[in-house]
């Protein structure tokens, strides 16, 4: 695979809008910061819609679908199904905007997967089962190979005729591809999640506008938390993306993040065009190998490939990932603990720069807090005599209700007397 030199299937084509929020964004805004502007009502409110859909309504198939689902995999009860331990790093160091905002929505996605070992917050009966291939089986991409051709020949036979046919699959920098990627969405009006509300409503204008320039691939900054994107192309001389030539035509992508030790698929999506070509096998097989290159700095110590829940989508998309090896797992979530004492209202206090409108204070002190070093409690000696602190440090300016927010970020380390 190179990078990009140009500036209801049963096929795998779709994103999976349950997993959060932010999945039906993905296509219009990436991690990365590209232009979001919805300005019209309708839009929203048919999204509203979906999503009331996939949080309410889509749960009541929950059960059914679990039962026939996991007795393809030979299995009664999903308690009974291998475990995976999901490790977010949420101790990285680096900093950048995409590990914060990743860090921060992948704990949400992953509390709503059924775990044997920790009580869930949410009824039973709307978690659901994280479906994911186990990339520790593999030692190399030819195993996974022959793995997928022995038990399901024609996955890998597609994705060959594919490739036999001219479709190769690139690395991509989604602003060069603005046009096709609304093509893309608008394609097909229902796929394998039900209705989509972006193949009516998206447009060039979400994307940012039409290319100008061509755009280099931005390289991760962080080797634990990223997106890449990834797309199929037919040969086309001369085609044209806005005032950029590609010579390229894009039919279909995928949106790639790494959180820690987890890959996942966040979009996966082909035109309806060009699906039965075996495109979307040939760009997952293509994408497999990237990811399971031992001389892949960006995939080392990754240990799972996630694609959403196995409960969600059609019978045709659940056949097309069992076919590509995804299975279901139980999750061994590796959560970043609180200290025990730890003041939420404290914390707030002694910390006022933070806004707990756009962050909760428990998550700011995950991310940012404990490598900051921020107090986090209130604390001072049993002896600790507030008029007492403020008559004998005269130049602290508050109020006697908070000396000991003073003494507690200040005094102590000052050696104040109190």
């Amino acid at each position: 695979m190179s990078a990009n030199k140009a500036p209801a299937q049963d096929n795998g084509s779709q994103v999976d809008r349950g997993m959060t929020q932010t999945t039906a964004r993905s296509t219009r805004q990436s991690w990365r910061g590209q232009p979001f502007s919805l300005n019209a009502l309708l839009p929203l409110i048919t999204s509203s819609v979906v999503e009331l859909y996939s949080e309410r309504i889509e749960p009541l198939f929950f059960k059914n679908k679990l039962r026939q689902r996991l007795h393809a995999y030979g299995l009664s009860d999903r308690t009974l199904a291998p475990v995976l331990t999901i490790d977010c790093v949420q101790q990285c160091q680096c900093g950048t905007p995409i590990c914060r905002k990743m860090i921060t929505s992948y704990e949400e996605t992953f509390s709503d997967f059924y775990s044997a070992a920790r009580p869930h917050k949410r009824s039973q009966a709307k978690l659901t089962t994280l479906h994911a291939i186990d990339l520790n089986q593999y030692k190399s991409y030819d195993d996974y190979k022959k793995e997928i051709a022995k038990k399901s020949g024609n996955f890998v036979r597609d994705a060959k005729k594919a490739f036999r046919e001219g479709y190769r699959v690139h690395l991509i920098e989604p602003s060069n591809h603005s046009p096709d990627i609304v093509s893309i969405h608008r394609s097909l009006k229902i796929r394998s999640f039900g209705l989509m509300p972006d193949a009516f409503f998206i447009n060039i204008d979400h994307l940012g506008g039409l290319p100008k320039s061509f755009a280099e691939i931005q390289q991760p900054s962080c080797p634990q938390h990223w997106e890449y994107l990834f797309g199929v192309f037919a040969d086309r001389p001369g085609y044209q993306q806005g005032a950029i030539q590609t010579d390229q035509h894009m039919l279909g992508y995928a949106r790639l993040h790494r959180i820690g030790n987890t890959l996942f698929y966040r979009d996966f999506i082909g035109h309806g065009d060009y699906v039965a070509h075996g495109i979307m096998k040939l760009l997952h097989m293509e994408i497999m190998q990237w990811v399971l290159d031992p001389a892949n700095v960006f995939t080392q110590d990754t240990s799972q490939m996630v694609y959403g829940a196995m409960e969600r989508g059609s019978e045709g998309l659940f056949t097309w990932k069992r076919r590509s090896l995804f299975a279901p797992y139980l999750i061994n979530l590796i959560v970043q603990s609180l200290p025990a004492d730890f003041d939420a209202q404290d914390y707030l206090r002694l910390n006022p720069d933070i806004d707990n409108r756009k962050m909760p204070p428990e998550v700011h002190y995950k991310l940012h807090g404990q490598s900051e070093k921020r107090h986090y409690k209130i604390s001072v000696p049993d002896d600790f005599d507030a008029a007492n602190y403020l008559r004998l440090n005269p130049d602290v300016k508050c109020s006697p209700e908070d000396a000991a927010l003073h003494y507690t970020k200040h005094g102590s380390a000052e050696n104040r007397r109190y």
